[in-house]
């Protein structure tokens, strides 16, 4: 298994929109396009920072599931 940790700085007030956008457009779209997606927020420790982890099966499958993504 692979895991996929991505670690966003927002800037200062933006994080509930930029939840709101990731709840409601991203990981939607993530899920649609097969993608695994294991948890997404806001950081408890330090206001301006947002992780999002997804799984997949290789590097192979993210790559795939990528050029997916891309053609749509």
């Amino acid at each position: 298994m692979l895991l996929d940790v991505r670690i966003y700085r927002i800037h200062a007030g933006k994080r509930p929109a930029f939840h709101a956008l990731v709840r409601d457009e991203t990981v939607p779209m993530a899920r649609v396009y097969g993608q695994r997606v294991i948890a997404f927020g806001p950081s408890s420790y330090e206001s301006g920072i947002y992780y999002l982890v997804r799984a997949f099966r290789s590097a192979a499958e993210r790559t795939r599931l990528a050029r997916r993504l891309l053609r749509q």
